[in-house]
């Protein structure tokens, strides 16, 4: 009994993939009647087609021109901005050999003239820094030029003429209050005059371009050292020409 129910268990196992196998015709027939039916395309639809196509090939075929047109004129600002980028890189780049060559000549005068006692001559990112102390241009708590000054601003004027660089011109003093008989009312009123002392030599001796120039008083407040001797109070007190670099011109 055993053996013939597992025997008739077998026999209708091996039969279950009819099912499948009809079920896969019957897919397969659909599939290619459904196919059959979307050839079949109309004559008239056929033409209304072919018009829409030729339609849309003509257009494509004007903006294709108009592309190229387009595609021309944004070349031609690309090479027009990268001209105006490789100017000015090249302006740049000139006045750079402009500035060394100032920083090289004013090294030499102060070295040939032994002013290096008074004069220092530093190259800082904003520029060239020229820095006079107050006893080669100035007495004790004035803001006229003394005479012996005029010679040293007279080197420097001249060869600031073949600069195209704006100038800042810096006032400074020491922390000591001005005297009560001074004609400034603060450190601040002072260092401010005595920049403005040395723009006036330079543009009315040197014709130095106003444009380029400007003045500041610092006062007190931008020491080299601290103002513990005389020496240190001395060397705080001072006018200093900057010849800047254009990207740090405060316009």
């Amino acid at each position: 009994m055993n053996r013939r129910k597992k025997k008739a268990e077998s026999h209708e196992n091996h039969e279950r993939w009819l099912i499948t196998y009809s079920d896969l015709i019957t897919l397969l027939m659909i599939f290619f009647v459904v196919m059959y039916s979307m050839s079949k395309l109309e004559v008239a639809k056929f033409e209304q087609i072919k018009v829409s196509l030729m339609d849309a090939l003509s257009t494509n075929d004007s903006m294709i021109e108009g592309v190229g047109v387009a595609k021309s004129g944004n070349t031609e600002k690309t090479q027009e901005g990268g001209d105006e980028k490789n100017k000015q890189y090249a302006k740049q780049q000139e006045e750079e050999k402009k500035l060394q060559n100032f920083l090289k000549e004013i090294e030499k005068y102060i070295k040939a003239n032994h002013l290096e006692d008074v004069v220092e001559l530093e190259e800082v990112p904003r520029g060239v820094q020229i820095s006079m102390k107050d006893k080669i241009l100035f007495d004790f708590g004035k803001a006229d030029l003394k005479p012996e000054s005029k010679m040293i601003l007279d080197k420097i004027s001249n060869l600031l003429k073949d600069l195209p660089h704006p100038l800042s011109i810096e006032g400074h003093t020491d922390n000591r209050p001005v005297l009560p008989s001074s004609p400034f009312k603060s450190n601040f009123d002072l260092s401010t005059a005595r920049a403005n002392s040395v723009l006036e030599y330079m543009v009315n001796q040197h014709q130095i371009d106003p444009k380029r120039l400007r003045i500041v008083g610092y006062g007190e407040y931008k020491p080299v050292y601290k103002n513990d001797t005389e020496e240190h109070r001395q060397a705080n007190r001072r006018v200093v020409i900057v010849v800047l670099r254009p990207e740090y011109d405060l316009k």
